[in-house]
């Protein structure tokens, strides 16, 4: 259009704007175009701002090209060089956009390709894994099961007693078990037993929140003296890199049928390893080591001026040769290997009675706990700080029997527990005790 109107002539160029100028009367007349004074205050001092700005704007670029047109005229006329018309520039412009129009298609087309196959494998693996699911999910679960019935089991893990101590967890509610050994070799002692090629990381994830770690506040204070002083011994030799296991159990352990603990074997009547021995390094015997042991030996103690021998437990630290405590390992080995086969036993002979419970059967576990010391709600001097609070004796019960729910039958446990201010813990006070119970059960 602009290159029509340059080539009119004068009287066909006004021509033109005269139909311009009533063309725009007639748009104005029907109230297509508003004016200025259509419009609200505000945006008429918007408008006018405009104005003024594009006014000034128009200003600025009229001074600058007379400034320009006067440079202009004053320079003289420049050497004739050769220039491109702006049709050549055109075609020129046109074929480098034609050049970069195919590349990009080209390149467009090679990664859709590529796209396509990664698209085509992927829906092959989704494929693959839709066939394997089902498969891969039971094993997880089997898996996650195994391992809960692990860590549940008394003889890796120990239920707490009191009433408080529980966790909760998306509103379950669970009795805190705390962990007898590490998780590192709890997962070892779970390859050995099951047989399954579990990894660390997913035997840790799969550990139910309510087996939790034993901290310095829940810490054990009905430790067996027999394993206790066995571990020092043997955690004593372990330092002084005579012998390779660091704990008692792991050495009776060894002394099995491909390390595994049985009753048969602790107890010394297997007939594959009963000629089985422990492997000593020893260096020098006559060298001196130090070991800690729980001991139960009369002190001498003063009493109002007068001395009088009573017997306390202590734990003491101890210096020998090294020839002279392995010959004590030796002699405590055997009855110590009876005590862990009593233990062994005792554990599966539990489990049996819980896994073949009839609703007409029940397990009674019964065991005294530490006294529990009255307090006043307020006392004087003399009765805070002497010997003066009074003591009750707890007997605790845990009762395990059958329950039916949804035609499943689960085993339901019950936790008892009996107070009196006898403070005897003999076998007729035992009876004294679970009479009550056995008539509530």
């Amino acid at each position: 259009m602009r290159r029509a109107r340059a080539k009119l002539d004068v009287a066909s160029l006004e021509e033109r704007r005269r139909k311009d100028r009533e063309r725009y009367q007639r748009k104005k007349q029907d109230g297509l175009i508003k004016t200025i004074k259509d419009f609200t205050p505000r945006q008429q001092r918007q408008m006018r701002k405009m104005w003024r700005e594009k006014s000034k704007l128009r200003r600025e670029k009229e001074k600058i090209k007379k400034r320009t047109d006067k440079i202009l005229n004053d320079t003289p006329p420049s050497s004739p060089s050769s220039s491109f018309s702006r049709i050549a520039c055109g075609k020129a412009v046109s074929a480098r956009n034609r050049r970069r129009l195919k590349a990009k298609n080209e390149f467009l087309t090679m990664k859709l390709q590529l796209l396509e196959r990664r698209l085509a494998k992927y829906r092959m693996q989704i494929l693959r894994l839709k066939k394997n699911k089902v498969q891969r999910t039971t094993d997880q679960v089997s898996i996650k099961e195994k391992i809960h019935s692990f860590l549940l089991d008394d003889e890796n893990s120990r239920l707490t007693a009191g009433k408080k101590e529980t966790i909760t967890r998306r509103k379950v509610k669970k009795q805190i078990r705390l962990l007898n050994d590490t998780l590192l070799n709890l997962h070892k002692i779970f390859i050995n037993k099951s047989g399954l090629k579990v990894s660390y990381e997913t035997f840790r994830r799969h550990r139910p929140f309510w087996v939790i770690f034993p901290t310095a506040a829940l810490r054990n204070t009905c430790l067996c003296s027999v394993c206790t002083n066995n571990d020092y011994i043997v955690y004593a030799l372990h330092n002084a890199k005579i012998l390779s296991y660091s704990k008692a159990s792991l050495l009776a352990k060894s002394l099995c049928c491909s390390n595994e603990p049985n009753v048969a074997c602790l107890e010394r009547k297997c007939s594959q390893c009963t000629d089985k021995k422990v492997n000593f390094n020893v260096i020098n015997g006559s060298d001196t080591i130090c070991y800690e042991r729980w001991v139960t030996k009369n002190i001498t103690v003063t009493i109002k001026g007068e001395e009088k021998q009573v017997k306390k437990t202590i734990k003491e630290k101890v210096k020998t040769s090294q020839r002279w405590l392995i010959n004590i390992l030796k002699t405590n080995l055997n009855t110590f290997m009876q005590h862990l086969a009593n233990q062994y036993n005792q554990f599966r002979a539990v489990n049996l009675i819980k896994q073949n419970i009839t609703s007409t059967d029940g397990l009674l576990y019964i065991d005294f706990s530490e006294n529990y010391g009255c307090k006043y709600g307020a006392e004087i001097q003399s009765a805070h700080f002497g010997g003066s609070k009074g003591q009750l004796s707890l007997h605790t019960c845990v009762y395990y029997s059958k329950d039916y729910q949804q035609s499943q039958s689960v085993i339901k446990s019950s936790c008892i527990c009996t107070v009196s201010q006898n403070l005897r813990h003999d076998p007729v006070l035992i009876c004294a005790h679970l009479k009550p119970v056995i008539e509530l059960i």
